[in-house]
């Protein structure tokens, strides 16, 4: 008498990207999403004199930045060359991006308890041709994620890069000794997702990465979107130091006759955004446990000092692209 088995003898999965050259363009459409920072104050005496008589100047700040494609966009395959194996998908368009919130300024004199200074000013504005790249590149490497585990160790790291664009002409308050510009850094969104074609990734097969952008470009150099030619490398670099969508202070400027192009931003420090919102995280007892803008939950975080005194948020809404 025989036992007869049914065996399974598939091969283990080869982990590289030679698997990764799949249709030679896709369709790229629905790109749209939402960011929210905010750092806010208890306004009363005990809040802002609890570090001594003179606590400074204080900025606090709420804005929200919206994006939404403005056409459809054609993602279109690179081959990898060598040493690399393997292929990527590039494609570039133009994004409208609405910035909507306030910037709020004080000095407070802690003796007399008044107001020395107190100014509000709104951060409204509307961009209509602010440029994107859409980028997908194969991993072996399992990065941070949220929610996407491949299994196999390979994977794709889809990036959409928001260039930086101009907000504000003309700011000045308390404290400035002359006005300045505003801008809007941009910011790198990144999904991890299976490595398979781009236009049946499903839902359950992709997750959203925290806030820290990992180098993501093509290794052809043509992810370059108007000068400066590193313009997303520069956005990347800003994130990791200041926060997705930082606020950065340049010349003073008018619109429509010297604004600051988009993608013209350089590498800076940044006097509003989320490294600013959550920079006291780590020496103020609060409800944070000690994370920060980039840790996990993917883009959302709240955090509350214990006195009441301070606040800062942070979170995301993005939609995956549609492709097809």
């Amino acid at each position: 008498m025989s036992t007869h088995r049914v065996c399974c003898c598939d091969e283990e999965p080869v982990l590289d990207c030679t698997d990764s050259c799949f249709l030679s363009s896709y369709l790229a459409t629905n790109i749209n999403g939402s960011y929210t920072v905010e750092k806010s104050f208890t306004l009363t005496e005990p809040c802002i004199c609890a570090g001594g008589d003179d606590p400074g100047i204080i900025l606090q700040y709420q804005y929200t930045v919206q994006f939404v494609q403005n056409a459809g966009v054609t993602w279109t395959r690179y081959t990898n060359p060598s040493p690399q194996v393997g292929c990527c998908y590039y494609a570039q368009g133009e994004m409208t991006c609405t910035i909507t919130g306030t910037l709020t300024k004080w000095e407070y004199d802690c003796i007399t308890n008044e107001f020395v200074c107190f100014d509000e000013q709104p951060l409204d504005r509307t961009r209509t041709e602010v440029p994107f790249c859409l980028i997908a590149t194969c991993e072996t490497e399992l990065p941070e994620a949220c929610v996407y585990d491949p299994g196999a160790g390979v994977s794709w790291l889809v990036s959409l890069e928001i260039c930086d664009f101009p907000v504000k002409g003309s700011y000045e308050s308390c404290g400035d000794a002359s006005p300045i510009g505003i801008v809007c850094g941009g910011a790198v969104i990144q999904w991890r997702t299976a490595l398979k074609s781009l236009g049946s990734i499903f839902g359950y097969e992709r997750g959203l990465l925290p806030a820290i952008a990992r180098p993501s470009f093509c290794t052809l150099e043509v992810q370059d979107v108007n000068d400066p030619t590193n313009c997303l490398t520069i956005v990347a670099e800003n994130q990791n130091q200041n926060g997705p969508f930082a606020l950065y202070a340049v010349d003073e400027f008018s619109f429509g006759q010297d604004e600051p192009a988009e993608c013209s931003l350089g590498v800076g420090t940044a006097l509003a955004g989320a490294t600013d919102a959550f920079s006291w995280t780590a020496t103020v007892a609060n409800d944070c446990a000690g994370d920060t803008w980039s840790d996990p939950p993917c883009w959302g975080i709240e955090c509350n000092a214990t006195s009441g005194c301070i606040e800062a948020r942070q979170s995301l809404g993005v939609a995956f692209p549609n492709v097809s």
